[in-house]
């Protein structure tokens, strides 16, 4: 889901670590979800964690 230019991601607690490293995923605390900026990774890259 694209919301605002951050697509937000399911990632699961033990693979968030393999998140931020690859695609820079920072955590929305109101969300409850992680996100990348929508406009610099493609949904190929993201496939992985796409919900």
């Amino acid at each position: 889901m694209v919301r605002d230019g951050r697509l937000y991601l399911k990632v699961p607690y033990e693979q968030k670590d393999d998140a931020k490293r690859l695609l820079r995923a920072r955590w929305d605390k109101a969300a409850g979800h992680w996100w990348v900026d929508a406009a610099r990774v493609t949904r190929e890259q993201a496939a992985r964690w796409l919900p």
